[in-house]
């Protein structure tokens, strides 16, 4: 996506390194669920194939016809996991990581408007094997693609969108849980610690931001105000499918410090300096909470929704950030 300041969730955080010190898109410590795989297949659960020369592919249709495919990236992962242990050389393991992982996943995984949000991840094998391998031992067993399927056909029961690609792969150096990288692309990176909502909930909150990329993107206005209803579009999304939004467990803000806090910010909702759009929308510094930008955005179209609410989701998800701000009573909330 052009201009995009950021295109993930959870899933919070500034893709390329900790920008900020705010936790970035899905980056929450929830209960530990582990998932048994299950073999029951029929034509309207998700068959896992080879298609076209592919491994680890898993696909699946909603009733639209709208297209699914969950690739288990983390299998290719594991294969250089395996080989790369006793190659010290770091010009020799990124040769193998190209080889090994990227050369069968780049294009499917990694290429996007956006693509620019995972070079860290391209460029820079996985240090911390043993992290690798701990993730990799969880995800062989359990059911993440047919979750990731289910969490795609619900969302896009919702909110029609293009055909779209999923990519799970396991959590090393990346403190988010998933992120878009364009319109029918998106990453999960995977961690024991992830609660099955909380898997969930990013999917559908990716999943609108990547619908949202294919619909209305051109020639939207990425400052402060932009990024912060953009966010907080796929917040309020993710609370329709799941009850809650990923960041809901950062809202600890009572209604008096909101309004401090956002009357503070108001200064500056239409600064397009990448360092204040940090500062707010992902917290902290400078007194904003973590992830204080996700948490607004949530209330303002939440409030928005509420007292309109005959509005369609394809309805609100184009409109405006001015038009959804000022129509959506937020600061009478307080």
């Amino acid at each position: 996506m052009k201009k995009a300041i950021i295109f993930f969730l959870v899933t919070t955080l500034w893709i390329g390194g900790c920008e900020s010190s705010g936790s970035k898109d899905g980056e929450h410590t929830q209960p530990s669920t582990k998932y048994a795989k299950t073999s029951e297949q029929s034509t309207n659960e998700a068959s896992a194939h080879k298609e076209d020369g592919e491994k680890y592919v898993t696909t699946a249709e909603n009733e639209n016809g709208q297209t699914f495919r969950v690739i288990s990236a983390y299998e290719w992962v594991d294969q250089y996991v395996k080989k790369v242990e006793d190659i010290e050389s770091k010009s020799e393991r990124f040769k193998l990581w190209k080889k090994v992982v990227m050369d069968h996943t780049q294009n499917q995984c990694f290429s996007g408007a956006s693509s620019q949000l995972v070079e860290d991840y391209v460029y820079s094998p996985p240090a911390n094997l043993g992290k690798i391998k701990s993730q990799n031992k969880v995800l062989n067993v359990s059911n993440i693609e047919n979750l990731t399927i289910k969490a795609l056909k619900a969302s896009s029961n919702k909110f029609p969108g293009p055909n779209t690609i999923v990519c799970i792969l396991p959590q090393e150096k990346a403190n988010y849980v998933g992120l878009s990288i364009g319109a029918g692309r998106i990453s999960i990176f995977y961690s024991s610690s992830y609660s099955e909502v909380l898997l969930k909930s990013t999917i559908a909150h990716e999943y609108h931001h990547s619908t949202w990329s294919a619909k209305y993107a051109e020639n939207y206005k990425w400052d402060l105000l932009g990024n912060i209803i953009f966010e907080g579009k796929a917040e309020y999304f993710a609370s329709l499918l799941y009850g809650q939004p990923p960041t809901a467990v950062y809202n600890y803000m009572n209604a008096d410090e909101e309004k401090k806090l956002w009357n503070k910010a108001k200064s500056v909702l239409h600064s397009t300096d990448r360092k204040k759009i940090h500062t707010v929308l992902f917290g902290g510094d400078k007194g904003f909470p973590s992830n204080f930008g996700y948490i607004v955005g949530y209330h303002i179209v939440r409030d928005y929704v509420e007292s309109h609410p005959n509005t369609t989701i394809e309805e609100w998800s184009k409109l405006s950030p001015k038009e959804l701000y000022e129509a959506s009573g937020y600061e009478d909330s307080f």
